[in-house]
């Protein structure tokens, strides 16, 4: 019985716990969000924001401006284009996040 013990008391320590331990076995992480398959990562959010911006200071342009295609439902298609700040899109659907990407524009000076 004191064999027992021992050994006993030689495998807790080498898990690292011991006979009088009150450490709780840790938790799994929580599920993700759903939501969070569709968010775009930071610097496509980022991007899309410096566009919006630049919209809102150009005004009216030939090309720029933000594009969308999808009902919300199947495949949804999201296009910012500005001349200094770039251009961002997403492409989302039923299953989350397809694709994602942002870009400067050539040179940073597209105005044509």
């Amino acid at each position: 019985m004191v064999a027992a013990l021992v050994t006993g008391g030689l495998i807790l320590a080498m898990m690292g716990g011991s006979v009088g331990s009150t450490e709780r076995a840790r938790l799994p992480p929580p599920p993700p969000d759903p939501e969070d398959a569709l968010r775009p990562p930071a610097a496509i959010v980022a991007r899309q924001k410096a566009i919006e911006a630049e919209l809102g200071r150009i005004g009216a342009h030939a090309w720029a401006g933000e594009y969308s295609e999808g009902d919300g439902l199947g495949a949804n298609l999201r296009l910012s284009l500005a001349p200094q700040a770039g251009i961002a899109g997403t492409l989302t659907g039923c299953l989350g996040r397809f694709r994602m990407n942002s870009f400067p524009c050539a040179g940073g000076n597209a105005d044509t």
